[in-house]
Parts: C-alpha cells; sequence; structure tokens
C-alpha cells in the first residue's frame, strides 16, 4: 500500500485531458439592403451589406462585389452606389468571400410634362385691358413640373391679342380662347371682352341721300365708343353740325 501511494497522486495531478480552443468567428450570412426601394429613373440611392459569423455575431464582410439582375433597370457600382437608368425592377446581389445575398429594387419612370392649365387674371375684360396668363405644368403623377418657355396663341387675334411679353391685350368686343402649348402639350381659357371706357364717337349711320337745305334724305347718326370703336350703350345721338369737309 506505501508503494502505490506515489502512483495514485501522479495519476490525480495529470487526470482531466487536453483542453479545446473554440473555433475562430469566419462570415457565414451576408444581408443586403438598400436605403430607397424604390426609386425614380435618373436618380440614385445606395446598397449596403452586412454580415455575421457561425455564432450570429456582425463579423466584417470584407471585399464585396455588386451585380444588378438587370442594367437596363438598374446599375450598381462597387460601392454600392445604385443609379436607376429605366422603369423596372431589378435585383441587387452582393457576394463576399463565396457567400451572397439580395435585395429587390424598383424603379419608376421620371416625371415629364403631361399637362398644363391656365389661369388668366381676369376672364371677362373690357376692351384696353391687358390681362396675365399665368401657366402651371404638371407631371404624370399629377405632381407640379417646371414650366419650360410656353408659346402663348389666341382663336381671334382682332377679340384678343397676344403679346410680346405673353400678356393679352383686349380690344374688340366679343370672345376668344387663349391656348398655350410646350410641344403637343397645351391648356386653354376661355375670356369675354366687353366695351372699354366712353373715349369718342363713330358714325353707326353714314348719311346718304341728296343734301338739301343742311339735310340728307337720311341723316347720320353716332354712338358712344372706347377707343378700340366697342360701342359702348346703345344710344344713337344725332349729328348736329358737321365739318367742313362735309
Amino acid at each position: 500500500m506505501l508503494r502505490l501511494a506515489p502512483a495514485v497522486a501522479l495519476l490525480v495531478a495529470c487526470g482531466g485531458g487536453e483542453s479545446t480552443a473554440p473555433p475562430a468567428p469566419r462570415l457565414t450570412t451576408l444581408t443586403a439592403t438598400v436605403a430607397t426601394p424604390s426609386i425614380v429613373a435618373g436618380t440614385t440611392t445606395t446598397a449596403s451589406v452586412s454580415g455575421r459569423d457561425q455564432q450570429g455575431q456582425p463579423i466584417a464582410t470584407g471585399p464585396v462585389t455588386w451585380t444588378s439582375s438587370s442594367t437596363a433597370v438598374a446599375t450598381v457600382d462597387g460601392a454600392g452606389t445604385v443609379t436607376g437608368v429605366a422603369a423596372g425592377n431589378a435585383t441587387l446581389t452582393a457576394t463576399a468571400s463565396g457567400i451572397s445575398a439580395s435585395v429587390p429594387l424598383t424603379v419608376t419612370p421620371a416625371p415629364v410634362l403631361t399637362r398644363l392649365t391656365v389661369a388668366l387674371s381676369t376672364t371677362t375684360p373690357r376692351s384696353g385691358d391687358r390681362v396675365t396668363v399665368t401657366v402651371s405644368g404638371f407631371d404624370q403623377f399629377n405632381a407640379p413640373f417646371p414650366t419650360p418657355t410656353v408659346t402663348v396663341t389666341s382663336t381671334a387675334p382682332t377679340v384678343a391679342a397676344v403679346q410680346p411679353d405673353g400678356s393679352v391685350l383686349a380690344a374688340l368686343v366679343g370672345s376668344a380662347t387663349i391656348r398655350v402649348s410646350v410641344g403637343a402639350i397645351s391648356g386653354t381659357a376661355d375670356l369675354t371682352v366687353s366695351p372699354g371706357t366712353a373715349a369718342r364717337l363713330v358714325i353707326v349711320r353714314p348719311a346718304s341721300g341728296i343734301f338739301s337745305a343742311w339735310r340728307f334724305a337720311v341723316q347720320p347718326q353716332v354712338a358712344v365708343a372706347d377707343l378700340a370703336g366697342n360701342r359702348v350703350t346703345t344710344d344713337v345721338g344725332r349729328v348736329i353740325s358737321l365739318s367742313a369737309a362735309g
């Protein structure tokens, strides 16, 4: 018994065996995201990727390669900058260390001018008034769209004449339609011109027949008119004097 004691003590001291070190973390999963899942053609957004190891802990991804399932819809560079090319859907895929992750992207059409509206400072001007034309543009989503230089025309230039600055000068009594256009896109507004301020007399019935004893067979008549010649009233006056020229 005395001889066995040292051997037992040796076994106790050496018991338990060798310990095993945990495996080194390695990239096992990727998650791809995009800052804006839907962009307008011609604009950009940013795609990013994150990685986790076998324990589900964050880990550096290392070099990442980005690709697009449809470069006709959207492109993506190595830094993850995404550019919308045309309306449609595409899938962006990130690859690192042989592991991939994807994220969908929708590209909507770029806004274009599709509609014009016309507002007049007044739709019932008097002859001689200057009418201001205000034009507003809208895109296919009915959102305001910057209006480029427009062409302004009138269906009745003698009634409403378009001026070089794009305003409209009311002239003869009547109705006209003001049209603004940009290419094939147009808008209209109607106006009606009424007489302006009384400014002069106009002959509404000239004299006719034989002149005798300072009278014509048919006496001339005059009416009150504005500067453009529009009759201001329906009243008719009688000529009581003649010029030397007759």
